[in-house]
């Protein structure tokens, strides 16, 4: 599978986002306790990569991040399994155990099967529930083998040779010039190439939570069974690089005004009216060079 990219705007733009992406992964692919699904997440500081794994415990057992109290002091404080309760005494039928924003292990049911999802941050060489080996692919493998059922893994800020994803995603927000492993960042500057699809008013009217996001789906099999690709591209708007304009991540002199591709700007579907809106808006010689959709009103900024 290509990798597809897409601006997001609004924390609950990732959060959907993730929410998806769990629930079309076929149960066959979930069964397997030595071989769980690998979802690597990494991106820049500051970009909101934990809401991934912890929108996935919310899809997948119906539950609020909040009900999950894991470890922060001593490290063997997480190595314990507590049950989860909701606010008003429920038991939820999950169980958890783990440090906190280092390692985290969550089981529950869904559809009547055991499934387990849980989350490793490979960048930290100390703090985990487990005294922590020395290398990344060695600390991986000592949280894989906690695990107790099939599921997924949510690994972060692994450097790509460490580790075969199944689904890879990145999340950029305005924040460093490298992620956390060490990669360079593909969008060099969020809200100057926003500004390109959307105009100067709303892209600083979404400053605070505007990503740059890049998905791909590594593994064949899932992809063609999951129909991941489809979805990101017809529910999400995500697009290829082959298909986003030209120089769209350019930001030197000349280089800022994409007008006649505007209409490719790849920006999540949910927000769409506003390239729609700015390209209506845009001098006669910088319009796309295909007639503008005439969908809805002008969004208010």
């Amino acid at each position: 599978m290509d990798t597809l990219g897409v601006f997001t705007l609004e924390r609950d733009d990732l959060v959907t986002l993730s929410r998806r992406i769990l629930a079309c992964v076929p149960q066959d692919f979930l069964t397997d306790k030595e071989k769980p699904l690998v979802i690597a997440v990494d991106g820049t500081f500051k970009g909101g990569k934990k809401i991934v794994p912890d929108s996935g415990y919310e899809a997948a057992f119906d539950i609020e991040r909040e009900d999950l109290s894991f470890a922060q002091g001593q490290i063997h404080d997480g190595t314990e399994w507590k049950r989860s309760f909701s606010e008003a005494g429920k038991d939820l039928r999950v169980i958890y155990r783990g440090r906190g924003e280092y390692d985290e292990y969550v089981i529950g049911q869904k559809n009547g099967r055991d499934l387990e999802l849980s989350f490793v941050n490979v960048a930290w060489a100390q703090g985990f529930s487990f005294k922590a080996a020395t290398t990344e692919r060695e600390r991986l493998v000592q949280h894989l083998s906690l695990r107790q059922k099939g599921g997924v893994v949510y690994v972060h800020n692994a450097k790509p040779e460490e580790i075969a994803p199944d689904i890879s995603i990145s999340i950029e927000a305005s924040y460093e010039d490298r992620y956390a492993n060490g990669l360079p960042r593909v969008c060099p500057d969020i809200m100057r190439v926003l500004t390109k699809g959307v105009g100067q008013d709303v892209a600083y009217k979404y400053n605070h939570w505007a990503r740059y996001v890049e998905l791909s789906c590594d593994n064949a099999a899932l992809a063609a069974a999951s129909g991941l690709p489809d979805i990101l591209k017809d529910e999400f708007g995500f697009r290829c690089k082959s298909d986003m304009p030209p120089k769209l991540f350019s930001i030197g002199a000349g280089d800022l005004n994409i007008g006649p591709d505007i209409l490719k700007f790849p920006l999540l579907k949910k927000h769409a009216e506003y390239v729609r809106a700015y390209a209506q808006s845009l001098p006669e010689q910088e319009k796309p060079r295909y007639k503008v959709p005439l969908e809805g009103t002008k969004p208010s900024v």
